[in-house]
């Protein structure tokens, strides 16, 4: 073998950024670069022949399969080998021939490139799993041919006849509960005619069974045309109906009495607010204060005391309108809010929920007697301060229960 023509050799495989091995006929290892022993960890003592070679490629397969094709023709390939150290490594192979009966294999390490794909497929994988566990779908629209669902399955989700995939504009608003369209319109027209280039909003639409179900709905505009009005649009819809339902459960929590399921101060505080700009007048307010609450926890317990305060919830809703909002706004204080309704009505209510008090004492082997002071205050414009006819309503319940204290000194 001419050693001029493996010298030079030696000094263009010492220049490639891949790992070569350099055969000579009888298929011993003559040379391997510094890349081949750094992708290998084995130096040119320990790999001498084609067999030392073979023993780095771990599927029997892929050994045999190159043996057929060395000698025969080029090989390339991707395959797994165990380095020096017992780690995997994924490389590309190529096998070609030299002058004078020398082989080469050049070498390249993708480990880094296997793995990462791996893991992004795996992520892709995930992905999809979690777009099709969320209830995610997407949609196109483009100028010429209006609104597309992606994917057909999506279709399953709406209110549409079987193997309707295209939706004009005005089936898509028909679809949208009618307090929601007005709404939803303006934010399309902004998108697309108004030169905004994102959409993100919240409605109602009817789904397959026919329930109306809440989704969110995200948009970008990908195209615009000369005049700046939008070509393509392409975004996702998201089934948020559990979400809503969750939100709604939580506010209906945080605005209810735990003990007797009543609204609380804070909501009725904001029904107070609300009333500013009402034409729900006259509007009467209604206080009441359990009499003698303090006594009953002190001498019978706050199990006692709280079997008052739920029976006194129960006979204000026994003797209210379904359009009455009534709350507990403290440890014995409740409130009443009755809207359309005057002095004289509200004066009627008052005595059907003391005659209910009474009743109940009369039915009672108990020794102290269960009863309620109550104040009223009436506006009827919003001329008037409704915070005003509350303070008067509270005014009024605690002269009324002063009353009833002095009453009973007097009567001893």
């Amino acid at each position: 073998m001419p050693w001029i023509l493996v010298l030079s050799a030696k000094k263009i495989l010492d220049s490639l950024i891949e790992g070569a091995f350099l055969f000579d006929k009888a298929k011993n290892i003559i040379y391997l670069n510094k890349n081949a022993v750094r992708i290998t960890g084995y130096n040119l003592a320990e790999l001498q022949k084609l067999e030392d070679f073979y023993e780095l490629i771990k599927d029997p397969a892929v050994k045999e399969d190159i043996c057929c094709h060395l000698g025969q023709e080029d090989y390339y390939g991707i395959v797994s080998i165990r380095d020096k150290f017992a780690s995997e490594k994924f490389v590309e192979i190529k096998f070609c021939f030299l002058e004078n009966r020398l082989y080469l294999i050049t070498m390249v390490d993708i480990t880094f490139r296997i793995k990462k794909e791996a893991e992004l497929k795996n992520i892709e994988n995930k992905f999809r799993l979690a777009v099709k566990g969320a209830k995610i779908g997407v949609w196109e629209w483009e100028e010429q041919k209006g609104y597309s669902l992606l994917n057909p399955e999506d279709m399953n989700f709406f209110h549409f006849r079987a193997g309707f995939q295209k939706l004009d504009e005005k089936l898509l608003l028909k679809n949208i509960y009618f307090d929601d369209r007005k709404r939803v319109a303006a934010e399309i027209d902004k998108i697309v005619n108004q030169n905004k280039d994102y959409l993100e909003v919240e409605y109602r639409v009817k789904s397959k069974n026919g329930d109306w179900k809440w989704i969110r709905n995200l948009a970008r505009v990908y195209e615009r045309g000369e005049d700046n009005k939008a070509l393509k649009i392409i975004g996702i819809y998201l089934d948020i109906d559990e979400q809503k339902k969750i939100e709604r459960k939580i506010t209906e929590l945080s605005l209810k009495d735990e003990l007797t399921g009543l609204y609380n101060r804070r909501f009725f505080n904001e029904e107070i607010a609300r009333l500013k700009n009402s034409r729900d007048y006259p509007i009467t307010i209604l206080v009441g204060d359990i009499d003698d609450l303090k006594q009953i926890n002190d001498s019978c317990g706050h199990n006692a005391g709280d079997d008052y305060i739920k029976l006194t919830a129960k006979i204000l809703k026994n003797n209210l309108r379904a359009a009455d909002i009534v709350a507990r706004i403290g440890g014995d204080e409740f409130a009443v809010i009755l809207p359309k309704t005057n002095w004289a009505i509200a004066e009627e209510i008052c005595e059907r929920i003391k005659n209910e008090y009474k009743q109940i004492n009369h039915c009672s082997d108990s020794e102290k007697e269960f009863s309620i002071s109550l104040g009223i205050a009436t506006i009827n414009s919003s001329a008037e301060d409704i915070e005003d006819c509350f303070n008067r309503a509270d005014k009024r319940m605690y002269k009324n229960k002063l009353q009833k204290k002095f009453n009973k000194r007097f009567d001893i």
